[in-house]
Order: structure tokens, then sequence, then C-alpha cells
């Protein structure tokens, strides 16, 4: 889709009015500094020439668009889960009558265009205007085109992150798995599916309706087979896994992935709200200090020596016995509570303050039960 802005909405300036230098922009070399012989260094040449010129004085370049037409463009990578809910381009040009020059935006850098406007043609006065991106993108180029025969020359032209936008978000289709949605139609796969916390973030890290997935309900798998939570590229999103497989402590979506048939807070536990007695169900306390949270199963009245022979249980102390046995070391990523075996299985070497997103914390005992 192409969305141009009327010119009504082009914040003129006067000459270097409104340009801070505090704001960090988003594009490489915003000014056309770095050449690269007689090409720019961060900018690729797709059409027509890029020259290096004198802008409002001798000593300061920037770059000529000369051709007809002249291109030149530049990828930026997306925001992944830290979209921004709000872009700002800000230009200094000098456009001859006779000369057009358009702004353009191909989020995903498939050759869709989805925002064109006009640049106004100025001599040396900035131009300031707000788009409002998709609530997700992996990527987007800035493409800078010019066409007729005048003269063209940019000073600056920089993207920001922030600002106030007001239209709606921009619509861009063919998401992978495990990307935000707000519906079907912007998947790939056509199916915006449920969110796997930790992950569907939104722009602006607004919490996302949905994210985008292999299936929305078993009808959508294969015989013997549920929509639960797996792992992918992005992160964790529904996929179709085997029914009633999963043990304590794997993610789940519903009760149907679950070996004990209970999926509280999408985790495959024991209970969920409400055991016998009046006895508590909850989750353990963190296994180790530090982290923000812990992905865990609930159990009735953990840690207190309550559960009977054949009872789930992740420690010894769960169990009236005093002796939880299974089938190993129940481990988990502590970001996103997929199994591991080490580090190397978990999401990546990221941190939060002083925590380390690649951390492999043990629960307890795997597939544990009491003796």
């Amino acid at each position: 889709m192409n969305r141009s802005i009327p010119m009504a909405l082009l914040a003129l300036a006067p000459l270097l009015g409104g340009w801070s230098s505090c704001d960090q922009s988003l594009t490489r070399d915003p000014s056309f500094d770095a050449w690269c012989g007689d090409h720019l260094c961060s900018w690729r040449t797709d059409e027509g020439a890029a020259r290096q010129v004198p802008t409002w004085h001798r000593d300061d370049f920037g770059v000529e668009l000369a051709g007809d037409p002249a291109q030149i463009s530049q990828l930026l990578d997306g925001g992944g889960y830290s979209t921004p809910r709000c872009l700002r381009f800000e230009a200094m040009t000098s456009i001859d009558a006779g000369a057009s020059v358009t702004l353009a935006l191909d989020f995903g850098d498939d050759g869709t265009i989805e925002y064109q406007s006009p640049v106004p043609s100025t001599h040396w006065e900035s131009v300031s205007f707000p788009v409002t991106p998709p609530t997700w993108f992996s990527n987007v180029r800035v493409i800078l085109r010019k066409t007729g025969s005048a003269r063209a020359v940019l000073a600056h032209m920089r993207v920001l992150a922030g600002g106030v936008c007001t239209d709606p978000p921009l619509a861009l289709g063919g998401r992978p798995l495990g990307a935000p949605c707000l519906q079907n139609a912007e998947c790939g796969g056509g199916r915006c599916g449920p969110v796997v916390f930790p992950y569907g973030k939104q722009g602006g890290g607004d919490p996302a309706p949905g994210t985008c997935g292999a299936c929305l309900a078993a009808s959508d798998c294969a015989a013997g087979q549920s929509c639960g939570a797996t792992v992918g590229d992005l992160g964790m999103q529904a996929g179709c896994v085997p029914a009633g497989k999963g043990l304590l402590g794997a993610r789940c979506l519903t009760g149907a992935d679950c070996a004990t048939g209970t999926c509280c807070h999408q985790v495959c536990s024991a209970c969920c709200g409400s055991c016998e007695g009046g006895v508590t169900c909850a989750a353990p306390p963190p296994p180790e200090d530090g982290y923000p949270w812990v992905i865990q199963p609930a159990l009735c009245g953990p840690g207190q020596h309550l559960g009977r022979p054949g009872a789930l249980c992740l420690a010894d102390a769960d169990c009236q016995g005093g002796a939880c046995h299974g089938s190993g070391d129940l481990q988990v990523c502590w970001f996103d509570g997929r199994p591991c075996r080490g580090p190397g299985d978990c999401r990546g070497a990221v941190t939060i303050g002083d925590v380390s997103l690649d951390a492999c914390l043990r629960l307890g005992v795997a597939d544990g039960r009491c003796q």
C-alpha cells in the first residue's frame, strides 16, 4: 500500500531550525559525509549518480542526486520486539523547480513500497514529518528518489525513533512465525495466533493481541497433535505438538498439550488455582536469586512435604516421603521456559541489567514423582 501525506503536514523551519544534534539518527551517515572514493559509503546508489557537492557553504558538502531518475537508499534494521511506535524524518535540501524528490519506505526490503511522500522544494530549509511504522518489521529500506532534469542537493537526511504519530500503523503482511500481529492477514501463513509469554510485543512495547503461528486450534494440526507452544527463530509461537506429551514444566497453550492435563499460565502443571483440602496451588520459589521471573510449573503445596506417592514433584521437599525421583534434571531457559541443557540452548547472550538472557536454570527433577 502506498500512503502519502498532505503537504500541509510537512513542517518547514528556517535554516538549521529544529535540527538537534542530541537526537541519534537511525540512518548511518545522515549528513552524507562518508565517501568511499566517488560514492557514498553508507548509501547505495540504485540509479543515476550521487555526487559530492558544496551546500550553503563551500566547505560543507552534501550529495547531489544527478540524473533522471536518480536514487539512493539505505537498509535499516527493524526494531523487532522494540519496534518504535513513531518514526520522524528530518531532511535539509535545496531542490530546484523542475526536480522532484520522493521519500519512500520499503518495510521488509521486498520491493513493495508501504509509504511514500514528496520532499518539498526548498532552499536550505529543514523538513520534518512523522510516519507511523507497522507494529513490527524486520528491516526497512529508506529510499530517496529524484526525477526531473533540475538540480537536487541533500545536506542532511535522518530517521529518528520518537515523536508523535496520530495515523494508524502502516499495514505489513508476510510476517514470519513469531512476529507480533493484529490480524491473520498480516502473517505469511495467515494465522495470527495466541501470544506465548514473554514474547508478543508490538510497536512501542505494548502487548500485542497475537503472534504469527502455525496453527490456531488442534483442527489445524495432524491427528494426534494439539496446537501448543513451539520455539522458532523469533521466540515462541503456536505450533503443532504431540498431544498430551508435555511433561511437568513444559510450555503449553491448553491442557491438551500436557501429560498432566493441566496448563496453568502456559506451563504444564499439577494444578491451577486450587488443590484439595485448601492446599495452595503455587509455583515453587525461584531456584536462583536475581532473575526478574522464572517460568515454573504450579504444584500443590510445593516444598511442604505434602505429596503422596505418585504425586508430581520437582524436589524431595515436595513429597511426604522426602524422595522425588525422575528422569534427570529439569532445566529451562529462564527467559522463556524452553527446555535446555546449557546456555547455548537459550535465546542469546543479551542482558537485562545484570541478568543474562542465555541463563539455563535447573528447576528440579524432570518428570518427577513422589516415592
